[in-house]
């Protein structure tokens, strides 16, 4: 098996990278910047470029769609994110099209519910998307459903909910790595309300582990919920940060943003019962785990500021 990843240097994508590898799954990983440490099955691809789509994906028996532009960047720029998000799977619809079918895993987003009911949300839930980036993902879906309709190409869709863990950087904004390196710097951290909204909060190696599943199972034509099915409310994710640092967080309070949605996760039935997800990461062994990554890569700064400061002292 030849597997295909697109937007492999992004977050989840060094993460899915690493475990199929290590797996002995063949990768290819493609996306539009190389890394330092790039390895020879590397390929820049630009997936808003459909040659480049198509030599990345002509050997591969199966792909995996991670390519995004973010949530926030497409409040800034829809336009770009119209083009990578949606122009860029129908590019990779089209070249599995003209190559007779194929098999894709598409990142979704849990966005695209837009504000549903409290609680656990099944996937025939309506969904009402709020933001362009929303947007791309839920017509996304709908791409893969009638491209297996017509064409017969076959797909998973997953609707990611908050995937966190080592490889998310504090500048992503994202709220676990954000909180720990606040609580790091010993800086406030801001607590909306009274910090009981509750979210699904998934760790990066379980879901890797349902990719690599899902790529082994003959399963097709699904829309799939991607959590934990547990709520941790946004209080208890600053206490476990400040606990597994060993500081006490300064915290900020703020008054409750008008419209947030208080609790929401995933039910995740169809993940448990089509991609044999068992057990997940608690979110303090999750959290543990990426707090001791995140302290490796201040030490990795501070021995390189050292070994700086020491050359400049021999050379003067």
């Amino acid at each position: 098996m030849k597997v295909a990843v697109l937007g492999a240097t992004g977050f989840i994508g060094q993460n899915l990278v690493e475990r199929l590898r290590k797996s002995g799954l063949g990768v290819l990983a493609c996306d539009i910047a190389r890394p330092p440490d790039s390895q020879d099955d590397f390929m820049l691809v630009d997936v808003t470029q459909y040659d480049e789509v198509q030599n990345s994906v002509k050997e591969a028996s199966q792909v995996v769609f991670l390519a995004a532009h973010s949530l926030p960047e497409s409040l800034v720029d829809p336009r770009r994110n119209l083009e990578v998000n949606q122009g860029g799977l129908l590019n990779v619809l089209d070249v599995l099209r003209k190559a007779g079918g194929g098999r894709l895993l598409f990142a979704s987003a849990s966005s695209v519910y837009g504000n549903p009911p409290p609680g656990p949300v099944l996937e025939s839930t309506a969904c009402t998307p709020k933001t362009p980036y929303a947007v791309t993902k839920y017509a996304s879906e709908h791409y893969l459903r009638v491209f297996h309709e017509l064409y017969g190409i076959e797909y998973v869709a997953f609707r990611l909910f908050n995937v966190y863990g080592p490889g998310q950087l504090p500048q992503s904004k994202a709220l676990i790595p954000r909180v720990l390196d606040l609580i790091m710097r010993n800086q406030e951290v801001e607590v909306f309300g009274d910090g009981s909204q509750s979210r699904d909060f998934i760790f990066v190696d379980d879901v890797s582990r349902v990719f690599e599943n899902a790529l082994r199972l003959d399963v097709s034509g699904e829309v799939v919920n991607l959590g934990t099915g547990q709520m941790t409310s946004i209080a208890d994710v600053v206490r476990i940060c400040g606990d597994v640092s060993g500081h006490d967080p300064r915290i900020k309070r703020l008054p409750a943003r008008p419209g947030e949605i208080s609790n929401f996760c995933a039910d995740t039935g169809k993940l448990r019962s089509l991609l044999q997800m068992k057990e997940t990461t608690s979110v303090r062994d999750g959290i543990g785990k990426t707090y001791e990554w995140l302290t490796s890569l201040v030490d990795e700064k501070s021995e390189k500021t050292s070994q700086e400061s020491s050359q400049k002292r021999k050379t003067r």
